[in-house]
């Protein structure tokens, strides 16, 4: 199994709301859940086949107003690849038609390349913005419910 980019920490966080907490615990994050915070993202889901699970190197990263409970993720061994839709986010622009991203004044991105773990674009995108998608179901044993405080307190 691949492995994610060197930048990766071997816990990221994922944010969901209050009324998931208890499925989450039970089945845990799962690929094509409905409930999916990604705004503006949908586009990307036709690129990556599913709607993936979203995950964030820090809890600034993530959509704080929006989703208050925080897991903890354990991605040691889980391979990770670009969060497109925080791409565009970062001023990225997009054709799916053509397969590609671009920055104002960058290089085009061939979303093949993004998807790809071993790929410098991939490992790039992920240190840009911070965050990951992974593509497949992420079992409860690897998660821990924490709060805000939690993280604050590791911090100092």
């Amino acid at each position: 199994m691949k492995t994610s980019p060197k930048i990766r920490k071997p816990r990221w966080f994922h944010r969901t709301t209050t009324d998931r907490v208890t499925m989450i615990q039970g089945n845990g994050l799962q690929i094509n859940s409905e409930n999916n915070l990604t705004l503006n993202g949908d586009w990307s889901f036709q690129i990556y086949g599913c709607r993936p699970i979203f995950l964030a190197t820090s809890l600034e990263t993530m959509y704080a107003d929006h989703a208050p409970i925080i897991f903890e993720v354990d991605i040691q061994e889980l391979t990770l690849v670009a969060d497109l839709p925080a791409l565009v986010d970062s001023g990225a622009y997009y054709d799916i038609d053509d397969g590609s991203m671009w920055f104002k004044h960058g290089p085009e991105l061939l979303f093949r390349d993004l998807l790809d773990p071993d790929t410098k674009e991939c490992q790039a995108a992920i240190r840009k913005t911070k965050t990951a998608a992974y593509l497949t179901n992420i079992g409860p044993d690897r998660l821990t419910l924490i709060d805000a405080a939690t993280i604050t307190k590791r911090k100092k």
